[in-house]
């Protein structure tokens, strides 16, 4: 399977990086440490993981990662999945794409955010994780993961990257997302320090508790905001994350779509429609949720088959009805599907 994701992206045969723990917790609490000690720590050739619910400043620090990152490493920004619309909020040489083709962008430091990307689960997961481990080393790329659960990424992924970098953390996830005792243990450090912060009269959010692995190093950092920043970037993915309103039954369209045998051409395709068959009826009504305001069965059903048409005949499809033909493969068949029930009359 590891060498199935590597060959997808023109990758080759490459070694599993070697799994360990986190470096062990120091006995004393440490300050926060001067700014030039992200440039240790976040480095091209690392995968690092963002962590932390709704409104803590996950996507403020991916974003002073990469503004920093970007200019000290020379380093392309490329961020997956942002919504056509909100391009204009970052810098012009901000590039876009989808996640298949992450892995492609050399020199780069990348954004992928589990909210925009519908990333598959388990063990897929954990390999996708890997294989970008093995990329990162072998095309001088920096790979910046947000997950919105400690229990989205996993213990063992956590084990194995780089750097963990940890919002404030909630008491639930603290109790319910921490079955492992090192993990627990992080969390509750972390949430201690950021009581600190706080009582200390600080902005919590400006701050990150950190885990590195090499160099090792363990406690809080500050980080401001990027010279860009912007409250609408923080929302820029509101609409995968929120559940769809309750859905309002809708006519059947005209018609239905029908698998198109020719469209699946490729292996990389087969391998991209098998996991889109993989998502539970939620996530598929998350992407629909970009496109219409209710989705309903009719759409969920459209949305399955339409996904089943290779990424090339989708936009041949939607460029006919003029409509946007960039985003993730999901996507774009959310945005046809949408398109065909809306016309059909919902």
């Amino acid at each position: 399977m590891m060498n199935d994701f590597l060959q997808s992206v023109g990758a080759g045969n490459q070694e599993k990086p070697k799994v360990s723990a986190p470096a062990p917790a120091p006995a004393e609490v440490k300050a926060p440490q001067p700014l030039d000690r992200w440039f240790d720590i976040i480095r091209p050739e690392t995968v690092n993981i963002i962590l932390g619910h709704k409104g803590k400043g996950k996507s403020a620090l991916a974003y002073f990662l990469m503004e920093t990152m970007s200019n000290r490493y020379k380093l392309t920004p490329h961020i997956v999945g942002l919504p056509d619309d909100k391009h204009h909020l970052v810098p012009s040489h901000y590039t876009f794409g989808v996640l298949e083709d992450a892995g492609r962008y050399p020199n780069s430091i990348v954004l992928i955010d589990e909210g925009s990307t519908m990333l598959p689960a388990g063990a897929k997961l954990e390999e996708m994780v890997k294989g970008y481990q093995a990329l990162s080393r072998q095309r001088n790329q920096l790979i910046l993961f947000i997950f919105h659960a400690s229990s989205d990424a996993g213990s063992r992924i956590l084990r194995g990257i780089d750097t963990i970098l940890l919002k404030e953390p909630s008491k639930r996830q603290i109790e319910h997302g921490s079955k492992d005792n090192w993990w627990y243990n992080l969390l509750t450090e972390a949430k201690g320090q950021f009581k600190t912060i706080s009582e200390m009269g600080n902005d919590k959010r400006g701050y990150t508790y950190v885990d590195s692995e090499e160099p090792e190093f363990r406690g809080i950092l500050q980080n401001p905001l990027a010279s860009f920043w912007c409250d609408d970037l923080s929302k820029a993915w509101s609409g995968v994350m929120v559940e769809p309103a309750i859905e309002v039954p809708a006519p059947v369209p005209a018609t239905m779509p029908t698998i198109d045998n020719q469209a699946t051409v490729s292996d990389v395709a087969k391998r991209l429609i098998e996991e889109i068959e993989e998502f539970d009826e939620g996530q598929l009504r998350y992407a629909l949720s970009l496109f219409m305001g209710n989705p309903t069965d009719k759409a969920v059903e459209a949305l399955r088959q339409f996904s089943r048409y290779s990424r090339s005949r989708l936009q041949e499809m939607l460029k006919e009805r003029e409509l946007s033909t960039t985003g993730l493969h999901l996507h774009l068949a959310a945005r046809l599907a949408a398109y065909e029930q809306k016309e059909g009359g919902d």
